[in-house]
């Protein structure tokens, strides 16, 4: 065990540890490596979503501007073309 490692011990249902066990195996992974891998990956997945919504939104908001000015740049081209006659 590593330094910053807890020695911590958890209740799970019979299939969902069986299932650990399976795939630990299949990977070539004790049970506690396999359990610590799922973990990272999933709060690392949870952390890259985050990431990526908060891009998406700076995203939308520049486009959301970006349209905006041009807009505004356009109806100053139509105004300076004058009346249509």
């Amino acid at each position: 065990m590593t330094k910053n490692t807890v020695a911590k011990t958890y209740r799970l249902p019979t299939a969902l540890y069986i299932l650990i066990v399976n795939e630990a195996e299949k990977l070539g992974l004790s049970e506690a490596d396999f359990v610590h891998d799922a973990l990272k990956k999933h709060f690392q997945l949870r952390l890259d979503d985050a990431r990526l919504s908060a891009m998406e939104a700076h995203l939308l908001d520049a486009i959301e501007r970006n349209s905006r000015n041009i807009t505004s740049l356009i109806q100053q081209v139509i105004s300076m073309a004058g009346p249509v006659n």
